[in-house]
């Protein structure tokens, strides 16, 4: 898994170019280093080369001592101012190389130092553009995400939604359409129950006038049956005779039987159950 996953990083950096910033990183950690030991190899040419000048000044002062008492020489004595004249020459030397030497370790930090600070720049400038294309790429990103969001949002308010709701009204019409039949059904049941003798009188309710169904001649009241209504033919009949005695001013009497009266209230008590149910 921690191979996949250096895999997939060095992949994206590859890809987003951080993996030539992490080279300039390694080169300016190389280049610290150089300099430090530049740095080292400075303080020991100096060091060298002060060591050389207080050898040279020590054998001065016994190359001075000695002139000073020229006229008292022992022959130990030009041995030694021989000896100590080959010896500032050499010391002379040493000097010389070694201010070389501290010149040129001195030129070495200074072109260490000037490749350093080259190298930073360049990281620097590495690192801009890198944020620069990261910058530009989550822009375009976001830009990306928004249409996506504006094209789901079109496609839920004028496609999705407008199905959804013909769906819905489909399935409630559906429903609708299935209670009223259960109701009817009902009905049906409830009036066949309450008026059984209906079926032996069917073949004679043909006959007979719309007003003798509804109208009761004697007492001049309209009774108002549901038991006789036995067919769209009698429904008819029942319906267009009791919207003309409503229409005749004389008729304000209007009565109901018991089984009647209950088949009203069932039908009422449906009604209400059927908006009832429409509402919620």
């Amino acid at each position: 898994v921690q191979d996949s996953l250096r895999l997939a990083a060095r992949s994206l950096n590859d890809a987003t170019g951080y993996s030539g910033i992490e080279k300039h990183k390694l080169l300016v950690e190389q280049v610290e280093r150089d300099i430090k030991q530049a740095r080292e190899a400075v303080k020991i040419a100096k060091a060298s080369y002060e060591r050389a000048i207080q050898n040279r000044s020590d054998l001065q002062k016994e190359i001075n001592e000695l002139l000073t008492r020229k006229h008292t020489w022992s022959p130990i004595d030009v041995e030694r101012f021989t000896e100590l004249y080959k010896n500032d020459h050499r010391n002379q030397h040493d000097e010389v190389s070694s201010k070389l030497a501290l010149d040129e370790a001195e030129q070495n930090v200074e072109a260490v130092q000037i490749k350093l600070t080259a190298l930073i720049l360049t990281r620097y400038h590495e690192e801009q553009l890198w944020s620069d294309k990261i910058r530009q790429a989550l822009t375009w990103g976001t830009w990306m995400l928004m249409g996506v969001n504006i094209m789901l949002f079109a496609t839920a308010t004028f496609f999705v939604e407008p199905w959804k709701r013909r769906k819905l009204v489909n399935a409630f019409q559906a429903e609708v359409q299935l209670k009223m039949e259960e109701y009817s059904a009902e009905l049906k049941s409830l009036s066949q129950q309450l008026s059984p003798e209906t079926a032996d009188a069917r073949g004679t309710e043909e006959s007979v006038p719309p007003e003798t169904l509804v109208l009761d001649i004697e007492t001049g009241t309209h009774r108002i049956s549901f038991s006789e209504i036995t067919s769209w033919k009698t429904l008819q009949n029942w319906v267009s005779a009791f919207v003309a005695a409503f229409k005749v001013p004389e008729n304000t009497n209007f009565s109901m039987e018991r089984p009647d009266f209950a088949i009203f209230s069932g039908i009422l008590v449906a009604f209400g159950w059927l908006f009832g149910s429409l509402l919620n």
